[in-house]
C-alpha cells in the first residue's frame, strides 16, 4: 500500500515541526501563563524536542494569524461600553493601550497608539463600532480629547450621537472602576488583539511582566 502524505497547511509551509505542534505551541503560550523555557519542557514531556526561541519565532509568525481565525466565535458583547486608558511598555517602547469592555467586564476592544489624543481616540472607537456596531451607552474617563473625539464622530454621523435614541456618552468613574480592575488581569491574546489594529511595533513579545518579554 502507498504511502499516504499528509497535506499540510500553507501557514505552516517550509515548517520542520509538524503543523499540530506549532498550533499547540502558540496556542499555550496566549492562552496559559507560560513561559518558552516552560512549553519546551512540556513538548518534551510530550515527546517533542524543540527550543524555548524556536517556540518565540512561532509565537511572533503566528500569534496575529491566530487571532484573527479566532474572532469569527468570539461572543457578543453588551451595550454598555467603559473606555479607558493606560500606558504599557511594547517592545522596548512606552504606548497607549485605549480599552473598553462592556458591563460584564468582557473585552469590547483594544487598540494601541503611540499617542493620547484626538485621532487615537478616534481610531479606537471606529474599530469597535466597526466590529460590534453602536452601543446604547459609552462611559469615559475626564480626559477631554476622548469627548471631543466622540462629539466629533457623532457630528459626522459615524454613529446615532443626534437623533432618535441616541449612544449616550457619560462620565462616571465608579462605572470605569471596572476598566481598571480589567487592565490588572490583562492576558497576552488582549495584548495580541490591540497590537492587530493598533500602530505595530517591531514583532517582540510584549514586555508586560512576563519573565520572557524582550525588550
Amino acid at each position: 500500500m502507498p504511502h499516504c502524505r499528509r497535506v499540510r497547511n500553507p501557514l505552516f509551509a517550509k515548517r520542520w515541526f509538524a503543523d499540530d505542534t506549532i498550533i499547540r505551541c502558540v496556542n499555550w503560550y496566549l492562552r496559559f501563563k507560560l513561559s518558552y523555557r516552560d512549553l519546551a519542557q512540556i513538548m518534551g514531556e510530550l515527546g517533542v524536542c524543540v527550543a524555548p526561541c524556536t517556540i518565540l519565532r512561532w509565537v511572533v509568525r503566528y500569534s496575529v494569524d491566530f487571532a484573527e481565525a479566532w474572532l469569527p466565535y468570539e461572543r457578543a458583547v453588551g451595550r454598555s461600553w467603559r473606555c479607558d486608558e493606560t500606558y504599557i511598555k511594547v517592545g522596548g517602547q512606552w504606548m497607549y493601550l485605549y480599552r473598553a469592555v462592556d458591563e460584564r467586564g468582557r473585552t469590547v476592544e483594544s487598540h494601541l497608539s503611540r499617542t493620547r489624543d484626538i485621532s487615537a481616540a478616534k481610531a479606537f472607537f471606529r474599530k469597535a463600532l466597526k466590529r460590534h456596531g453602536q452601543p446604547r451607552t459609552i462611559t469615559l474617563d475626564g480626559f477631554e480629547p476622548t469627548h471631543s473625539a466622540l462629539r466629533r464622530m457623532g457630528m459626522r454621523n459615524e454613529f446615532n450621537f443626534r437623533w432618535q435614541n441616541p449612544v449616550k456618552i457619560r462620565s462616571c468613574q465608579y462605572l470605569n472602576n471596572v476598566v481598571e480592575i480589567v487592565f490588572t488581569q490583562m492576558t497576552k491574546p488582549d495584548l495580541l488583539a490591540a497590537r492587530m489594529g493598533g500602530d505595530h511595533v517591531a514583532d517582540f513579545d510584549f514586555a508586560v511582566g512576563h519573565d520572557d518579554a524582550i525588550d
